[in-house]
């Protein structure tokens, strides 16, 4: 008796309650729970992913998958330093999944459907001329996908681009840079992709509002590599890219054209004047802190020197002769025992006074004195029609009183 009554207690325990209080036995319902309000695209989503594997090309293996490639540069950054090239940009990639097809009378007429990007298959493309180590294109954000219903496949992602380039900087700032872009897939062949250049390369006002002009042209080429049997196609951009020199002209031309003004001005002075030193100083200083500058832009890292570099070089240079050359003629101006020119150093004014118009002083004697008819001579004559000379009273300086017009009996030079 006791274990009829346990079983009947346990039958009242575990009875399932319904809503009117009376107990009857249902079977639960398996799986997800249909939406109440499916929409048509609710529905084309779930029957073209249900079995849907992303991982795997969506063609047999004999057919390959036709891609079309096309780049939009937003924005351009040139590293000199670095000899990078940095692009934000727009990549346009189309292709045909023939696993992503219906019929849009199912489906009340939808011809297209956005899906995220990592729920598709996705060509696997790489930049082989990145700076890093061979990464996948760097995307910015998460952009859709668009799905037609004939299987075209739509992607549109931001990217950004770092790539090597070889600067030339010889004509810098009038230089003129090419540079490429390598994209290609990493792992499939040209068996299984087949690339296409979409020629819809542009470049948007926002990169041309930058310091560079921009030019670009794709083409598509097949490569063999050693590690592999088959050949790989990859799209090459090539961009022709051009400063904008007009900033450049205003900063470093005119203190070219005044560097070279006050060099050529300090002949003009006297030989024995103080004023030939502080304004080769001045030039040397001013020479200095543009040499520094370009320093500073990292504009010498290039294998070649820029020409307006090698100009302000040489203009160094030249300003540190003058400068010795006018110390020299400010020493030989006073002093107070003078002596005649040596043997070895008429010999060398011989032969090369000729070519800086001091041949007549080579030949100097004592008593002697320079070839009036000589062409020098007529040509300072020239100059001093239009400003007479003035001659101090210096010890190795003809006297005033002297004429000009003959040669003195006595030249002080060889007291």
């Amino acid at each position: 008796m006791s274990i009829v009554r346990l079983a009947i207690l346990l039958c009242l325990r575990y009875r399932p309650a319904t809503a009117d209080g009376v107990g009857t036995f249902k079977t639960t319902h398996v799986g997800p729970k249909p939406l109440w309000n499916e929409t048509h695209v609710d529905r084309l989503k779930k029957d073209l992913l249900q079995n849907y594997d992303r991982f795997l090309r969506p063609e047999h293996s004999n057919d390959p998958t036709q891609l079309k490639i096309a780049l939009t540069i937003l924005h351009l950054e040139i590293d000199e330093a670095k000899s990078t090239i940095m692009l934000d940009s727009w990549l346009t990639l189309e292709w045909t999944d023939s696993k992503l097809r219906w019929n849009e009378k199912d489906y009340g007429g939808l011809t297209q459907i956005k899906v995220a990007d990592h729920e598709v298959w996705q060509p696997d493309i790489f930049l082989y001329n990145s700076v890093g180590e061979g990464e996948q294109l760097p995307r910015v954000g998460s952009k859709n996908v668009v799905v037609y219903s004939k299987g075209k496949v739509l992607w549109v992602p931001s990217i950004k681009l770092t790539a090597l380039c070889d600067f030339n900087m010889r004509h810098w700032p009038f230089d003129q840079q090419r540079c490429y872009l390598k994209l290609g897939s990493w792992t499939f062949s040209s068996q299984e992709i087949k690339m296409e250049n979409s020629s819809m390369c542009t470049v948007e006002d926002t990169a041309s509002a930058s310091s560079w002009e921009i030019e670009v042209s794709g083409e598509v080429t097949s490569t063999k590599y050693a590690c592999c049997v088959e050949t790989y196609e990859s799209l090459t951009y090539r961009l022709n890219i051009t400063r904008k020199s007009t900033p450049y002209v205003a900063i470093i031309v005119p203190p070219a054209v005044v560097s070279t003004l006050l060099l050529l001005a300090q002949f003009w002075l006297p030989p024995d004047g103080e004023e030939k030193i502080i304004l080769n100083g001045i030039s040397a200083l001013m020479i200095n802190m543009f040499l520094l500058y370009f320093n500073h832009q990292s504009y010498t890292t290039s294998g070649e020197a820029p020409l307006i570099v090698v100009f302000y070089s040489c203009s160094l240079y030249i300003v540190g002769f003058a400068t010795v050359s006018s110390v020299v003629a400010y020493s030989l101006c006073r002093m107070k025992n003078p002596r005649p020119l040596s043997g070895c150093l008429r010999s060398s004014m011989r032969s090369v006074g000729k070519w800086l118009l001091v041949n007549d002083v080579s030949d100097l004697r004592c008593g002697s004195y320079p070839s009036w008819s000589s062409p020098l001579f007529s040509f300072r004559q020239f100059l001093f029609r239009f400003s007479p000379p003035t001659r101090r009273s210096l010890p190795n300086v003809l006297p005033k009183t002297k004429a000009w017009s003959t040669p003195p009996t006595n030249p002080p030079m060889c007291r």
